[in-house]
């Protein structure tokens, strides 16, 4: 719990405030914010763009991923169906059809999640305020490109 996400809006209420708060409370325990906040070296986590994505993951035999925006934001989730995303989670397949590697996104362990707690992720990723921060496309590997996973500390996103 080195850094909390973002709290669920007062706007909500009854059980769609429950069901987010649930999935505030999976996306601060699992922690989402780790890889889908952007970090300076300097100053730490950019907490005004918690869960916007940012965060570069490069290795040999994958290439270069930048982990996704997840706010309700049109560089986001916005016009993602809750089936695309639920399948990201379920099976480490993105938006765009190429497998993520499951150190890059951990669907192996969120797909043992229960159907209730993955939609409880959804519910809380779709009431958060949105932040702008489009992600590069993911690249195949490069000369250069680390044996093993590295992840890159910075803002990869455009915003």
């Amino acid at each position: 719990l080195l850094m909390r996400t973002p709290g669920t809006p007062t706007s909500l209420s009854g059980a769609r405030r429950a069901l987010a708060e649930r999935g505030e409370y999976l996306a601060t325990v699992a922690p989402c914010g780790l890889c889908h906040t952007p970090v300076d070296p300097l100053v730490g986590f950019r907490t005004s763009k918690t869960l916007a994505g940012g965060m570069e993951a490069r290795w040999k035999v994958y290439g270069s991923q930048v982990s996704t925006n997840l706010t309700p934001h049109e560089d986001g989730i916005a016009s993602t169906a809750d089936a695309t995303v639920l399948r990201a989670m379920r099976s480490g397949i993105g938006k765009d059809g190429r497998r993520m590697h499951w150190q890059a996104m951990s669907w192996d362990i969120l797909s043992n999640w229960t159907e209730e707690d993955q939609r409880a992720i959804i519910a809380y990723l779709r009431a958060l305020p949105p932040v702008r921060g489009r992600v590069p496309t993911p690249r195949g590997p490069r000369p250069g490109d680390p044996p093993a996973a590295a992840f890159i500390f910075g803002d990869r996103a455009i915003r």
